[in-house]
């Protein structure tokens, strides 16, 4: 069996010959009825990822060979030529993926958290007092301020903050803050907000919630 890395030594441009492309096909034959479909991510390039975006869970899939591939999950299948694809899977999203190339099956397994994670947020809820619930970043040391302010209906007037607090966060971590200062406020505006150095990058969350 020839090298691959013979053939390309003696390509004396970037354009593959009809020579050359019948070889690589050839190689690509033996070593698929070597390996079987083990091989299917190594002699496709195929590479699928799992995100979380707006709430959603979808797949990234980048197929670089000339070949299409299909995809099956649960009651649905799509087949991708060439190329970089987003597919929003559907809710509850599926346990794991089928994929056909060339010949060659292959499942994979989809690894994703029971609840998805956005990164960094900021969540408030306003009962009885201020519930600030805040959502550590993907990575790096992070630190900042939360703050509360009452803005009057009848008045512009930004008057010294109601609360806040120096907080710090680790990554994937969450924590909760519960502020008792809503008592005698009414006709206004609450605003909530948080100032943070994450990971090297300044990132301001805001919240306001009419009382």
């Amino acid at each position: 069996m020839t090298p691959l890395r013979e053939i390309f030594n003696k390509q004396k441009s970037r354009i593959v010959t009809e020579t050359e492309h019948k070889t690589l096909n050839r190689l690509l034959q033996q070593w698929q009825s070597t390996l079987g479909d083990n091989a299917l991510f190594t002699l496709s390039g195929i590479n699928i990822q799992s995100y979380f975006s707006d709430e959603k869970h979808y797949l990234y899939v980048n197929n670089p060979s000339n070949h299409h591939m299909t995809l099956s999950m649960a009651n649905y299948s799509e087949t991708l030529d060439f190329g970089e694809h987003r597919i929003e899977l559907p809710t509850p999203s599926v346990k794991s993926l089928v994929i056909h190339w060339n010949g060659l099956t292959q499942q994979k397994p989809l690894l994703t958290p029971k609840i998805p994670f956005y990164g960094v947020q900021m969540k408030v809820s306003v009962r009885d007092n201020i519930t600030i619930t805040l959502n550590g970043p993907y990575s790096g040391a992070s630190s900042g301020v939360l703050r509360v302010n009452f803005i009057p209906f009848h008045s512009f007037k930004n008057d010294e903050p109601l609360w806040q607090l120096p907080v710090t966060f680790a990554p994937y971590e969450s924590k909760t803050f519960s502020v008792d200062k809503l008592r005698g406020l009414k006709d206004g505006v609450l605003k909530i907000t948080g100032e943070f150095d994450v990971d090297g990058e300044p990132l301001q969350l805001t919240k306001t919630i009419n009382l």
